[in-house]
């Protein structure tokens, strides 16, 4: 079974991975960190709507699929160097 992380490790691990440089400015991580969880609060967020009475199961399933190819274009993006 997978281990689920909290926020605050996911964080961590987001910043060993990508801030690893130690040039990296205190302001920066500051920035990306406040990035991080606002990411974290949008989807949150909108997981809670769709939970919502007056969410159709469906609205549900296209709001998080579309979520699934937003995130993959980036990634293609972001391997291409253009994001």
């Amino acid at each position: 079974m997978a281990t689920l992380e909290s926020l605050a490790e996911g964080w961590e691990s987001f910043q060993r991975a990508a801030l690893a440089d130690p040039q990296i400015g205190t302001v920066q991580r500051w920035e990306m960190r406040r990035a991080f969880y606002a990411g974290a609060y949008f989807v949150f967020t909108t997981v809670e709507r769709i939970a919502d009475p007056d969410v159709t199961e469906g609205e549900g399933v296209d709001r998080l699929s579309g979520f699934k190819v937003e995130l993959e274009q980036f990634y293609r993006d972001l391997k291409a160097g253009r994001a």
